[in-house]
């Protein structure tokens, strides 16, 4: 998993990623960084978040919420990113 190795994608979409053989690959790292902070592995979920929601809204709220119950169970520190990510989610929201 990406942010278990503290590698932020930064342009974390569907268009990045390619599922083959049962196994899904993220592809184009031009935007990446290396971190460990929790606010950069919020955001990237959080930019992920909107992305999926406006390019497949049909698929948004049983994919993401199945994409979260996975994340949360697979990745180091996850109580954390998920406070974090729920603040994240909020100031968001606050600037529209």
């Amino acid at each position: 998993m990406l942010h278990n190795n503290d590698i932020i994608h930064g342009d974390l979409t569907t268009s990045n990623m390619i599922f083959n053989n049962g196994k899904l690959f993220f592809i184009d790292f031009g935007l990446s960084i290396i971190s460990k902070k929790i606010e950069d592995k919020a955001v990237d979920i959080h930019l992920f978040r909107q992305n999926f929601e406006s390019t497949h809204n049909e698929l948004f709220k049983e994919g993401f919420d199945i994409f979260l119950k996975n994340y949360y169970k697979n990745v180091e520190n996850s109580q954390e990113i998920k406070n974090r990510f729920e603040e994240v989610e909020k100031r968001g929201r606050n600037k529209h």
